[in-house]
């Protein structure tokens, strides 16, 4: 008589005795049906593998490129292209998925991880109870295996033969890559413009009407380095100590919010402090406090411009860099006309110039400066470009204003800037990496032992440390006080160079992004694929540029 496994087998047809084939239908569908599904399932884990695969955006790192949140239907769904990835060599700023290469285990308090370290260096993963988890993270890739980098200025710089020079984005690249930090009409009533007392300024809907007469009119609206996703937000004033207090309905074009009986703008970060009510921050609640110290950068990639509909006489559009404390700066000066626009550059940018002849009512115009580039577009197409010289606008603040003794009405006029890498982790000083000891006994008097201690730690010590004996290729025991806590990679004078299979992944929302800047480069090893698709939720269905 067959023992239990036997029949097993014979119910699913099996047996290698003819007579013992099942003959009631029910046993035919039944091995038929895991027939189908057996070979289903192999060619799904088959396509997942080594094919494409769906991948849920966790976080805000990489907004507003790729809208990351825990909650379903706020993040986006994205399709993972795997095949390829495997034939074609990783290029720079490529939307790359990767398995993050920091060792983590899971949280017992419900959080995302914890570090598989101790403060005190004890391995706490283990392969059945407390596996590693290999969490798949997305960012871009910014520097290539062995390249030598530094980041000034939100800019990233590479040395190629010999001399330093911005890594320039292509130019259909780049055109996704802007975000609007000002939009005529968006917020009714909002006009971040102030005429000198001879010229005026006029909006009604998203029509402008500038009239500089003869002086200027300034862009008031700071251009510092925030993003902030549309929607609710937690405002005080700065250093008031006061409790927060909710605003709905605001964002980077919809900055103005009611306050007491007067108005404030989240641009404002002198005399506002702002904290994010997304979903995305509820598991990290110092993530709000942090805006105001990571987004008071400067930028100075920005692209202004907007339709023509009216133009008297000679109307100017100027992109100024200027040092407050010295009188080096940079002048970028397009001035239009109702039949053609001419470029010039003063200061630092003298000697350059460039004009045409062509229409310009009726058709949109904008004048950009970009990665050491400036940049004259009309009717949507590139008309002019050129290098000039580069600024840091940390030092040399960025302005935009209009001058001339003409007049003219925009529709849709729009200020926009690039992306911006904020200067921390290894770009900055790490004054706790330089004793491990100190910290850690500080933090044994004032933290519980545990995940909490274990995470200050690795965010203060471990990984500062880990990261710069990969910049300096030594173990991390050996580093001095002084290799342990200095920032590399901040300017032509610290430059870092990225290991040979290693790569820098750095989030497009810069300044609330956990990236390469705190836990290093990633191996050629842990890269899993391209960013394809943006697939859910529907309304955001797009390709991954």
């Amino acid at each position: 008589m067959p023992d239990a496994g036997e029949r097993f087998w014979d119910i699913l047809g099996a047996s290698d005795d003819a007579a013992e084939l099942p003959a009631v239908e029910w046993r035919r569908r039944l091995h038929r049906f895991c027939e189908n599904w057996i070979f289903a399932l192999i060619i799904a884990f088959g396509i997942r593998h080594f094919g494409v695969e769906l991948f849920r955006i966790p976080s805000a790192s990489m907004e507003p490129m790729l809208l990351g949140d825990p909650g379903f239907g706020k993040g986006d769904f994205v399709i993972v292209d795997k095949l390829t990835a495997r034939f074609r060599t990783v290029q720079r700023w490529d939307v790359t998925v990767f398995q993050y290469p920091v060792p983590e285990i899971e949280s017992p308090s419900g959080g995302r991880a914890r570090p598989a370290i101790s403060a005190d260096g004890q391995r706490l993963d283990d392969p059945l109870l407390r596996p590693l988890l290999g969490g798949n993270f997305v960012k871009r890739v910014v520097v290539l295996p062995g390249e030598e980098f530094y980041v000034q200025g939100g800019d990233v710089f590479l040395r190629q033969d010999g001399t330093w020079t911005v890594a320039r984005k292509p130019a259909d690249l780049q055109e996704h890559l802007w975000q609007t930090v000002y939009q005529a009409g968006a917020q009714p009533g909002y006009r971040p413009w102030a005429a000198d007392s001879a010229g005026a300024v006029e909006l009604t809907g998203d029509r402008m009407e500038l009239k500089p007469g003869g002086a200027a009119i300034r862009f008031t609206q700071p251009l510092r380095n925030l993003y902030l996703k549309d929607g609710a937000v937690a405002v005080r004033r700065a250093a008031s100590g006061a409790a927060y207090v909710r605003v709905d309905g605001v964002g980077m074009t919809r900055p103005r919010f009611a306050w007491d009986g007067g108005e404030g703008s989240i641009w404002d970060l002198d005399r506002w402090e702002l904290k994010r009510l997304t979903s995305a921050d509820m598991d990290d609640p110092s993530r709000g406090t942090e805006i105001n110290r990571l987004m008071q950068e400067w930028t100075g990639d920005l692209r202004v411009g907007g339709r023509v509909e009216r133009l008297d006489g000679s109307l100017a559009l100027e992109l100024v860099a200027q040092n407050p404390g010295s009188a080096m700066h940079r002048r970028l000066v397009l001035t239009l006309q109702s039949d053609g626009w001419r470029l010039r550059g003063e200061g630092v940018a003298a000697g350059l110039s460039a004009q045409g002849s062509q229409p310009l009512v009726g058709t949109e115009i904008d004048l950009a400066i970009i990665d050491g580039e400036v940049v004259v577009r009309v009717g949507g197409s590139e008309v002019h470009r050129s290098a000039v010289a580069w600024c840091d606008p940390n030092l040399h603040r960025p302005a935009i204003l209009w001058s001339g003794d003409g007049s003219g009405v925009f529709t849709g006029l729009r200020v926009q800037r690039d992306l911006h890498y904020t200067r921390k982790g290894l770009l900055d000083v790490a004054p706790q990496a330089a004793d491990p000891d100190r910290v850690l006994s500080q933090l044994s008097e004032q933290v519980p032992a545990g995940e909490g201690r274990d995470n200050q730690f690795a965010s203060l010590v471990r990984l500062p440390r880990e990261v710069r004996a990969q910049l300096l290729r030594k173990p991390a025991d050996e580093l001095t006080r002084a290799e342990a806590s200095a920032a590399y990679g901040s300017g032509p004078e610290h430059p870092a160079r990225a290991p040979a299979s290693g790569y820098l992944m750095l989030g497009d929302n810069s300044p609330l992004s956990l990236d390469g800047r705190e836990w290093g480069f990633v191996p050629a090893e842990n890269l899993r694929g391209r960013g394809w698709l943006v697939v859910f939720p529907p309304q955001r269905w797009k390709v991954i540029r």
